[in-house]
């Protein structure tokens, strides 16, 4: 007895000398977020909390909506509950639309509502002890049961070290939006990136790369992306790494770059695929020949074709184009089946390609699923109107599309179907440092320029070493791992699986890290081939170095799951600059209404409680400021802050 007298007053001193810290605005906001995106977990939710458990007022008026929406079997999403709470006369009361939307940009993971809920009572116990322990006789049976209750919680809550990060998170003090004097950021920053493991390319890929980053004054992730898929384009010709009797994978390999404009791309690209565009020059010269040796001789027949460069080419006959840029899925399989079998994706405006014909809503599907077979090493279907289906194989196709970050965004990255069918998870994608404003102008010493026709003579003799059949298919050699190399293998899988379970480090890229062994193993056959074309074995060193490779793409890509599109903040961004542009002229005396907003503003803000949200986010991040005049019936109206600026859109 004495024991549990002195428990209770540990817990009923800690709480009376701790008031601030009986609520966190953070994990109430992530319950209420994770209802509105998940309307499926109230169930569960509501048998933990009710609204009086909410420490807030705004979030009980949220908390008793959503509950009102549910008893009428209604959904409870972002503009459904918006309208709701407007034509209740409670949107305002909450603090206009724009803190929905910034409930819902807010939650670490909607996976955890049930412990956020757990932790919302926790301290809805916890007030409730301070509040009881004024009169701790008066109120002694209630405070045995708040005690009781608080104790079998704490247990639960304790017990679960997923939650340990997040909760560090949430506990820090939260911003409150009147307490800005300055207009905040619409989107939330992305985190520094860790520095390219440059290292990890080895010695010709590494000083060339080196070379081109000191001469551009560019990021080195940007080289080190396009140098790998430099190499990639020339391995993949070669051979394939087979990790058992039969399974095998290719070495093509798909990259992404996001880069602004203005961070020099295109001459990157054009250093990096310097060699591999002389070189199809020269195969469209020897296709040339070729034809005209062959006019009274069967097509297709071997010829012997000697160039300006006094090398030999004994392949068969066919056209010489293997890089492309923005072509459509019948483009590519025309040339995979007339031209060369191993060709590249190659642009430094990634644009023309994902927002061109092959991509619209009507190919995508096709489109990306044939790409994604490509990527695998399958074999290409091709149809033509009027003839028989024709499998061709042994064909490959690597990929680098260099693309502004915004133009990304909309275009790949928020893609549901692209993430769901696994596309986005077959490339290998970067977003470097801006360097703008901090180039000196540089040219090349004699040791780099060395080191970058090093590189580029590595290229040439590997694209002399592609060879194929009558039919096209390419004649690859089969490399194997090492036994050492396996032994690395094994313990990058044991590490990864794991990782992967619900809530654990890599949960957010699953897609990718579920393919993160197929990557590391072909980047390491890569870099394997490009120091030793004639290998037929991956070492240990080159395993150690795919794999240091794919742990920084994957710390890339766990760094930029929040560069996906918000579409509420996309449009209050576009919503913003459209008052500090063409909508300036519809201000009087600095300040503007609802009606031209709607009638005049961006076409996605046609209806009143869209306008409303959207502007309600502006005034949440102090970009505006509203006022509803006294007199009944006038109409609310908003003056710009004198911080806000219109924000670029890249």
């Amino acid at each position: 007895m004495t024991q549990q007298r002195a428990e209770q007053d540990n817990i009923i001193s800690f709480n009376t000398n701790t008031e601030q810290q009986s609520f966190s605005r953070g994990v109430e906001q992530s319950v209420l977020g994770g209802l509105i995106l998940e309307n499926e977990k109230w169930v569960d939710i509501s048998t933990i909390l009710n609204a009086g458990d909410f420490h807030l007022p705004q979030h009980q008026i949220l908390f008793n909506a959503i509950a009102k929406l549910h008893e009428k079997n209604s959904p409870f999403d972002l503009l459904t509950l918006s309208e709701w709470l407007h034509k209740n006369n409670n949107l305002n009361a909450i603090g206009g639309g724009g803190y929905l939307g910034i409930i819902c940009s807010n939650i670490p993971s909607a996976a955890n509502i049930n412990d956020y809920a757990k932790i919302v009572k926790r301290h809805s116990l916890l007030r409730q002890i301070t509040q009881l322990a004024v009169n701790p006789e008066k109120n002694a049976e209630g405070l045995q049961f708040a005690i009781a209750a608080l104790t079998d919680l704490e247990m639960k809550i304790v017990s679960n070290k997923d939650l340990a990060d997040d909760l560090r998170k949430l506990d820090l003090p939260p911003i409150r939006f009147a307490d800005v004097n300055e207009a905040l950021p619409l989107q939330r920053p992305i985190a520094e990136g860790k520095e390219f493991p440059i290292a990890a390319l080895g010695d010709i890929l590494g000083n060339a790369a080196i070379a081109i980053q000191d001469n551009v004054q560019c990021d080195i992730a940007l080289v080190g992306n396009s140098i790998l898929a430099g190499a990639a384009l020339v391995a993949q010709g070669i051979g394939n790494i087979e990790i058992e009797k039969g399974w095998y994978f290719p070495l093509n390999s798909y990259h992404l770059s996001l880069a602004p404009t203005g961070e020099r791309k295109s001459r990157v690209d054009q250093l990096v695929l310097q060699a591999h565009k002389e070189y199809e020059k020269e195969l469209i010269k020897v296709g040339v020949l070729q034809e005209s040796n062959n006019e009274e001789k069967d097509e297709g027949k071997r010829v012997i074709i000697e160039t300006t460069t006094e090398r030999v080419h004994t392949n068969p006959a066919r056209h010489g184009h293997f890089i492309l840029d923005e072509p459509t899925l019948a483009g590519i399989q025309h040339v995979l089946f007339t031209a060369q079998p191993s060709i590249g994706i190659y642009s430094d405006e990634g644009s023309q390609m994902l927002g061109g014909f092959s991509m619209k809503n009507g190919q995508m599907g096709q489109t990306i699923a044939a790409l994604s077979k490509m990527w695998d090493g399958a074999p290409i279907s091709r149809s033509r109107g009027g003839e028989a289906t024709r499998k061709m194989y042994n064909r490959r196709c690597s990929q680098h599309l260099m693309i502004q970050p915004e133009i990304a965004k909309e275009l790949m990255l928020s893609n549901k179907y692209m993430e769901e069918q696994g596309f986005l998870a077959r490339f290998l994608m970067v977003a470097p440092k801006s360097t703008r404003g901090k180039r000196p102008l540089k040219k090349m010493s004699d040791v780099q320029q060395s080191d970058l026709a090093t590189y580029r003579r590595r290229v040439t003799e590997m694209l002399d070493m592609v060879q194929y059949n009558e039919d096209g298919e390419l004649i690859l050699r089969h490399l194997t791992l090492s036994p050492e190399a396996v032994i690395y293998w094994e313990a990058f899988y044991e590490d990864v699986e794991p990782k992967l379970a619900e809530n654990a480090e890599y949960s957010d890229i699953i897609g990718f890290a579920s393919k993160a062994l197929q990557h590391a193993t072909k980047l390491a056959a890569t870099l394997q081939l490009f120091d030793d074309p004639q290998s037929t074995e991956v070492s240990t060193e080159y395993m150690i170095k795919g794999i240091t490779l794919i742990e920084y793409f994957m710390s890339e890509l766990l760094r930029l799951t929040g560069v996906k599109n918000d579409p509420l903040l996309d449009d209050a961004t576009k919503l913003l600059n459209w008052l500090h542009g063409t909508g300036k002229k519809y201000f009087v005396n600095g300040t503007i209404k609802l009606r031209p907003i709607v009638q005049s503003g961006p076409r996605f803000v046609r209806k009143s409680e869209t306008a409303h949200v959207l502007m309600g986010i502006l005034e949440a991040h102090s970009h505006v400021t509203s006022q509803t005049p006294d007199r009944k019936g006038a109409a609310k109206f908003w003056r710009l802050d004198p911080s806000s600026k219109p924000i670029p859109i890249n």
